[in-house]
């Protein structure tokens, strides 16, 4: 895990596409925010001229060069879908859905994890996704407001 007490690392990105890490004070490359976001670390990149959260743009530019195989496991329909389907209804309906899913997924796996440790009552709690703008903001942002 970090070993920081910062929440949420600002990241801006300037016009020449260098990424500027506010909390330490330097550049950091999209690799390095790679592994920020392995290590554990929330990032916000914001754009420097506009101010805009370009986060989710960022994180899909990270999977896109590091780890585009992992793309592989959204369905080719649901991609036409996305690109099809009207923009606050993409909000609204897939970020639930994403977020419930990735809810169950990490349930199961921490389930499975107290039945192997064989230890009844010791599970963690879940780590729990919030729908950006019904609750708090989901690190990372899942789909920008």
């Amino acid at each position: 895990m970090p070993v920081t007490d910062i929440d949420t690392i600002l990241i801006r990105r300037y016009p020449n596409r260098r990424f500027y890490d506010t909390s330490r004070s330097g550049h950091v490359t999209l690799e390095e925010i790679r592994d920020m976001v392995a290590e554990g670390y929330t990032i916000q990149v914001e754009d420097s001229k506009t101010g805009e959260d370009i986060t989710t743009k960022v994180l899909l530019q990270v999977i896109m060069e590091f780890d585009a195989p992992k793309l592989d496991i959204l369905p080719r329909q649901l991609l036409c879908e996305m690109i099809r389907i009207n923009d606050r209804l993409a909000r609204e309906c897939l970020a639930q859905y994403f977020v419930g899913t990735f809810n169950s997924f990490h349930e199961l796996r921490e389930r499975s994890e107290a039945i192997q440790r064989k230890s009844p009552g010791d599970t963690p709690s879940p780590r729990r996704l919030t729908v950006p703008g019904r609750n708090a903001a989901v690190a990372g942002s899942l789909v920008r407001e």
